[in-house]
């Protein structure tokens, strides 16, 4: 349901949007088309294999699971996983606040960042499913049944958190840097967006959801594909065309006066 949810929320602020444009079919539909279909195929299987299979706690040993991780994991708190909610919430909203007048002005923009999210949950998605990897709360005794059987404890390979909050960060610092180029706030939009980003991968550790390397690799792919998306839509050209756009006008506009 959250996943259909993220969709049908992204379909309609593109939507929303882009009505009165002109949009590029092959650029602006087919990207996001095909990641809704990634989205949606591998977490339907997801669901589907968590009906038919009920975990429960059996012998899972640390022993088995690498050096790195080994050496930092946590048990299962409800509490901090809940907190890493609230503020994956938050990363996924902060591009649109941090350039909240660009999305408003152009179609672009909002196009461009529900790529982004899409891509990302559809890349981690089939990630997760062919990994099925044991989330580290596996590896307690005192792991709530409901937590085990809840049919997402096989799918720790890579942090869906993770990568979603970097893609946003990500997203967000680039689009501020190229809009605001001569913006004295820019190394401070950087540093608070992956502060933030990191944050939701560390507390999904201490939560028990995730081991510091699905962290890491999530971290990867989240800051890869938001700083793909713009490049790939060649946004920093379409705002260079706009200012020589704003700046001939207004030599037109002095040339009149």
């Amino acid at each position: 349901m959250k996943q259909l949810t993220l969709v049908i929320l992204l379909l309609l602020e593109t939507t929303l949007y882009a009505q009165n444009y002109k949009i590029e079919f092959e650029t602006e539909y087919i990207l996001p088309s095909t990641a809704m279909i990634a989205v949606l195929t591998p977490n339907n299987l997801i669901q589907t294999r968590s009906i038919d299979t009920i975990v429960t706690f059996k012998s899972y040993n640390l022993n088995d699971v690498n050096l790195i991780d080994r050496s930092f994991h946590c048990k299962y708190n409800q509490s901090t996983s809940n907190i890493s909610d609230y503020l994956l919430g938050t990363m996924i909203l902060l591009p649109v606040f941090t350039n909240l007048n660009d999305f408003k002005s152009s179609w672009e923009l909002p196009v461009m960042y529900a790529e982004n999210l899409l891509g990302t949950f559809a890349i981690t998605s089939i990630v997760k499913l062919i990994v099925q990897r044991s989330r580290p709360y596996n590896y307690y005794s005192d792991t709530p049944l409901d937590i085990l059987n809840g049919g997402d404890s096989q799918f720790s390979f890579f942090s869906g958190h993770t990568s979603l909050a970097f893609s946003s960060a990500v997203f967000n610092s680039i689009v501020f840097e190229l809009q605001n180029s001569s913006s004295e706030y820019k190394g401070l939009v950087w540093t608070l967006s992956l502060a933030g980003a990191a944050s939701t991968g560390l507390l999904r550790i201490l939560a028990g959801q995730h081991f510091l390397t699905d962290v890491i690799a999530g971290a990867l792919i989240g800051t890869i594909v938001g700083w793909s998306i713009p490049q790939l839509n060649n946004y920093e050209e379409t705002i260079s065309n706009s200012e020589k756009i704003v700046n001939s006008n207004l030599i037109i506009f002095r040339f009149k006066i």
